[in-house]
């Protein structure tokens, strides 16, 4: 049996939090090992966790999605990112990708995409 991606979610609220981590997890080959509300407890988990990927929302308590992404750059942390977000401003995904992000989704097609 193949292994598992391993996952963490970061969004500030909790109810997408969770729909996110059910369609998700609805998929066999990946595993949510890890949830935060806040920018500072998402770094914490991904320091901790070494998940595969880390989706993160922009906007969030504490430290913000690009924030996280910065330092998980100067951490030299392994993994991927993938941002969750309401803004669909040709200027945030700019910032997104100059940063290294894998994926930009729009939470309102997240579900779907």
């Amino acid at each position: 049996m193949s292994e598992q991606t391993k996952i963490v979610i970061a969004d500030d609220h909790p109810l997408f939090r969770g729909g996110l981590r059910q369609v998700i997890e609805a998929e066999r080959s990946f595993t949510v090992v890890g949830e935060a509300s806040d920018g500072e407890t998402a770094l914490g988990l991904i320091c901790e966790l070494i998940p595969d990927v880390a989706v993160l929302d922009i906007n969030m308590p504490g430290l913000s999605g690009f924030e996280v992404i910065g330092e998980m750059h100067v951490r030299n942390l392994p993994c991927q990112t993938v941002i969750l977000t309401m803004h669909n401003e040709e200027a945030i995904f700019a910032k997104a990708m100059s940063l290294g992000v894998r994926g930009y989704v729009l939470k309102d097609g997240a579900a779907h995409d």
